[in-house]
């Protein structure tokens, strides 16, 4: 089969799938409402997290990759273990409103103090430790749900299409049984300029109270 006609019969395939569901409007509206309130279950319930997430950010010429480990214990208190990309060897933990850093290793005893908004601790498009994750972004869905666009991509995957609070357009996927976010993407002039993949998820595990202590 020729890459054309794969296209082709891949465009074919999500057109069938959208407009089955958009056969039937109650249908539609029952699902929106089902996925709404298993968000908002999610939201509400989940008080610890872990993943590993991959971050890439482009401002002009210049794109920024990160990969890290994070663990969750709210947006004002997390840490991230980064092992690839900007700051690999670092770690940084979110606490009391500050960013401690320091690198892993001999020199961890070596530890320097933030404030959110400095540069040093903010992402080449200027995000903030306390924005990262994907569990806030669910939140803020909720919050603005009469105005997103659902997509069933596939029976498994859903994206729901919004304008963020950066007045950005974001497209989280979602995947199901548990409800989790595998990719967030987010877009300025019709142009992705940052994508986050979610991998290795986990809600609610016990974390050692240390690991998010400066």
């Amino acid at each position: 089969m020729s890459r054309s006609i794969e296209v082709l019969d891949r465009l074919f395939q999500r057109v069938v799938v959208v407009s089955l569901l958009a056969g039937t409007s109650g249908l539609v509206q029952a699902q929106q409402d089902d996925l709404a309130t298993e968000i908002r279950a999610l939201v509400d319930t989940v008080e610890t997290a872990s993943w590993v997430q991959t971050s890439w950010e482009r401002s002009g010429r210049q794109e920024e990759h990160t990969s890290a480990r994070c663990l969750w214990a709210g947006q004002d208190n997390m840490r991230l273990d980064v092992f690839d990309g900007k700051g690999k060897g670092a770690t940084a933990i979110l606490f009391d409103g500050r960013v401690y850093g320091y690198k892993r290793g001999l020199l961890s005893f070596i530890k320097r103090s933030f404030e959110l908004s400095h540069k040093r601790v903010r992402s080449l498009r200027g995000n903030q430790m306390s924005q990262n994750g994907f569990l806030d972004d669910l939140g803020f869905v909720l919050d603005v749900w009469d105005t997103v666009i659902l997509e069933q991509l596939t029976p498994e995957r859903t994206a729901i299409s919004y304008v963020d609070a950066d007045s950005l357009n974001s497209t989280l996927h979602l995947l199901r049984n548990p409800l989790r976010v595998i990719l967030h993407e987010r877009a300025e002039e019709q142009q992705v300029v940052e994508r986050y993949h979610y991998s290795e998820i986990d809600y609610n595990l016990t974390i050692d109270p240390e690991l998010l202590l400066p």
